[in-house]
């Protein structure tokens, strides 16, 4: 136990991960690849308005390629990759309910917003994510709880010894930072449940 404690108080642990943090913010560069992938739907849409100006090709297939530049074009803007029926149905929800029903909430919603047999939105939410969604509260808090005693074992050492704090102090943040990584798992869900209320409040408003 005290081997293992002066190996951690040494700060070989906080260092190493904030190495890898490092080294990973240095070697991918997230914002060129935004870039690229926002390159790529310009160019399609690019492409996709030059077919339906042109006189080459028939009205059918003029229309369905009208009908992938809406899709292109709703998910460039805000990011949800959905045909045209869902973004009619999605465009009403959200002017309805502006405030409610924001784009964030929509975006993370979108793998559970389903449409019906009437070409409706509908939020299906199994037993199986709601499982899922305490199992992770409950890992969120068990890691989060790893990081307190990691940041109180900081402060007794410091206290008892004169240093500590600051290598239990940044491998506590570091835990911190994967308990808010794991949180983020539920965000879909709330926004789907948030969703599904937003949902039965329309329906009731429109009977």
């Amino acid at each position: 136990m005290k081997d293992i404690l002066e190996f951690l108080q040494s700060g070989n642990i906080a260092w190493a991960f904030v190495a890898i943090i490092i080294l990973w913010a240095t070697r991918i560069d997230l914002f060129k690849l935004f870039d690229l992938k926002r390159s790529n739907k310009d160019k399609d849409i690019e492409s996709l308005e030059k077919v339906i100006s042109s006189n080459q090709f028939d009205d059918y297939y003029k229309e369905v390629m009208r009908k992938r530049l809406s899709e292109l074009v709703f998910e460039k803007h805000f990011g949800i990759r959905v045909d045209e029926i869902k973004i009619s149905a999605l465009m009403k929800l959200h002017n309805q309910y502006p405030r409610e029903a924001t784009w964030l909430i929509l975006k993370r919603a979108a793998p559970y917003i389903q449409l019906n047999d009437n070409n409706e939105l509908a939020v299906e939410i199994t037993k199986y994510h709601i499982f899922g969604k305490y199992f992770t509260q409950v890992m969120t808090f068990l890691v989060a709880a790893y990081a307190l005693l990691l940041f109180i074992l900081g402060i007794f050492i410091q206290w008892s010894n004169g240093n500590g704090i600051i290598q239990f102090g940044a491998l506590a943040l570091g835990v911190l930072a994967v308990a808010l990584l794991v949180s983020s798992n539920n965000w879909p869900l709330e926004a789907a449940e948030k969703v599904k209320s937003v949902i039965e409040k329309y329906d009731q408003n429109q009977s």
